[in-house]
C-alpha cells in the first residue's frame, strides 16, 4: 500500500526525516529502492529500468529551470534533489 508523499527530496538538515519505501528505512540511495522493488511489485530490472528512464528524464532539469525563470540561488536550493544519484 502506498502512502502519499509530497516531495521526493534528499533531507536538507542531517536528523531530518527521510522518506521511507517500507515505512523502516531511510532511502540513502537508487540502491535502496531496487532493493524494495519487490514489494511494490516490480522486478530488479523493472526498477532499474525505471531509474534509468527518471534519470534520462530529469536530465536537462537546470536547463529547464533557467529557461522557466528560476534565479541561480534557486537552482542552487534545487541541485541536491536532482544530483542525489536518482
Amino acid at each position: 500500500r502506498l502512502a502519499p508523499a509530497f516531495g521526493f527530496t534528499p533531507a536538507a538538515l542531517p536528523g531530518a526525516e527521510r522518506l521511507t519505501l517500507d515505512g523502516v528505512r531511510p532511502i540513502r540511495s537508487p540502491d535502496d529502492c531496487i532493493a524494495l522493488a519487490r514489494y511494490f511489485g516490480l522486478s530488479a530490472p523493472a526498477a532499474k529500468s525505471a531509474l534509468f528512464e527518471m534519470r534520462r528524464v530529469t536530465a536537462g532539469w537546470e536547463k529547464a529551470a533557467r529557461a522557466a525563470g528560476a534565479l541561480p540561488r534557486e537552482i542552487a536550493a534545487m541541485a541536491p534533489a536532482f544530483e542525489a544519484g536518482f
